[in-house]
């Protein structure tokens, strides 16, 4: 009798943890989304979104029970869309940095990887030139944003940065004097570069405790699977070239 009822006790707890985490198929929640953002998050030649993190994120709602759709944002305004409950969540290619932390909670990383600010190298510059006397062009609302404001407070980079809000406007600059930022992918070999180390993550409200453990379960079961093998065999090349 004592090992049944302990097989019962076990049995029902295992049954209470699925339910917690199970939400319903009727349930929707909203992915704000770069459709400009490749591997990530992109619009293919016949205008359907794909990417890494939609497919990666249609495999958890499915794995989870719930439904999910994903809304085009402008980059600049997303995390701003998140906090007015426009948007449940965002999973685009999302840098989990200490300065969004303050807005905004993070799942656990599900990709970590070594960004880079290039130069291409027909225009000649090297670390001093860029640190010293450029000016920048990352896309307005990335990561990078912050960490070269940062760098440049507190070590007396003299740059410049201009803001854009659309990804083509800065893979299509080749002002000679505008070091693009990392999303560019360069067909030249690159000149000087500075290095640094990045974690992406989905981000969601603070006060969604139930749904950041939903999307930390569904991230530990596709990273345990197969599909999730397959999703970094299909976009491998892009994701160790990206990051917002």
């Amino acid at each position: 009798m004592p090992i049944r009822k302990a097989f019962f006790v076990i049995f029902l707890s295992a049954l209470l943890l699925n339910v917690g985490l199970a939400i319903g198929a009727d349930k929707i929640y909203i992915n704000g989304v770069d459709i400009h953002f490749p591997p990530f998050t992109y619009l293919d030649k016949n205008g359907n979104l794909t990417g890494f993190d939609v497919e990666a994120l249609n495999w958890i709602a499915r794995e989870m029970g719930f439904q999910v759709r994903h809304r085009p944002k402008e980059w600049s305004g997303i995390e701003a869309s998140l906090q007015a409950r426009e948007i449940d969540l965002i999973a685009s290619g999302l840098i989990a940095s200490e300065e969004r932390a303050r807005g905004m909670a993070f799942t656990i990383p599900y990709w970590t990887m070594k960004q880079m600010t290039l130069t291409r190298s027909v225009s000649h510059l090297d670390i001093d030139d860029i640190i010293l006397s450029q000016r920048l062009g990352p896309l307005s609302g990335a990561f990078k944003v912050q960490w070269l404001k940062n760098h440049g407070n507190r070590d007396g980079w003299n740059y410049q940065i201009r803001l854009d809000d659309s990804t083509p406007i800065v893979l299509d600059d080749h002002s000679s004097n505008w070091v693009g930022g990392a999303e560019g992918h360069l067909a030249e070999t690159p000149g000087a570069s500075i290095t640094w180390e990045e974690r992406f993550a989905y981000g969601v409200n603070k006060e969604d405790a139930e749904l950041l453990a939903i999307l930390n379960e569904g991230l530990r079961r596709i990273m345990a699977s197969p599909f999730w093998l397959e999703l970094i065999k299909k976009y491998k090349s892009g994701v160790s070239s990206s990051g917002e």
